[in-house]
């Protein structure tokens, strides 16, 4: 099952990753676009988000096989893998337009993402869960919503809850939730003068 653990966070914590970098970037990047047509800015992030969802739920077809492979019993609870996305695209997308806006100002703010998402990599458990850490840390750890959405995967896929407790998932889906508000108001408001620096 360590395999099958570090595949899931391998997934998880690429997705939030791969959404976070290029919708830091994607104003800047589309700017010949954005100048030449009339075109919602919101159209790049929420396309990229599509895309890494999509490209998500292909990756993650790989999982039933593997459980029937590995003999783990493959349970109903598998089925709720796809809903991960939801919290994790939300918490990347948020930041995405916060780190977008403060890109087209500061143009080496790509680079503190990337150094920012590399930590995280090592702080989010993806080579180890909850099970593999002192109980007394487990609040601590759960602070990290990308940690918790990782270990709802492993939940998932093998129907064990003995760790995940609702109350960390409520608070990393309630952060997330308000990462996406905050990052869509910031978004809104400072877009249209942003633009006129690119």
């Amino acid at each position: 099952t360590l395999v099958l653990e570090i595949l899931l966070g391998v997934l998880i914590y690429g997705m939030f990753t791969r959404t976070l970098s290029s919708t830091t970037t994607s104003i800047v990047s589309n700017s010949g676009l954005i100048k030449q047509v009339a075109i919602p800015r919101e159209v790049f992030i929420w396309s990229i988000g599509g895309f890494q969802f999509i490209r998500f739920l292909l990756s993650i077809l790989i999982i039933p096989p593997l459980l029937i492979l590995w003999n783990i019993e493959l349970t109903s609870s598998v089925l709720l893998i796809p809903l991960i996305p939801i919290g994790v695209q939300s918490l990347a997308m948020g930041m995405g337009m916060i780190f977008s806006i403060l890109h087209i100002h500061i143009r080496d703010t790509s680079h503190v993402v990337s150094i920012l998402t590399t930590a995280g990599f090592f702080l989010s458990g993806v080579f180890f869960g909850m099970r593999h850490i002192d109980p007394s840390y487990h609040d601590t750890f759960a602070l990290n919503p990308v940690a918790v959405f990782i270990e709802m995967g492993r939940s998932f896929a093998t129907g064990n809850y003995d760790i995940l407790q609702t109350s960390y998932v409520v608070q990393a889906l309630g952060f997330s939730f308000l990462a996406l508000l905050l990052g869509c108001v910031i978004f809104v408001r400072h877009e249209a003068q942003a633009i006129k620096l690119l």
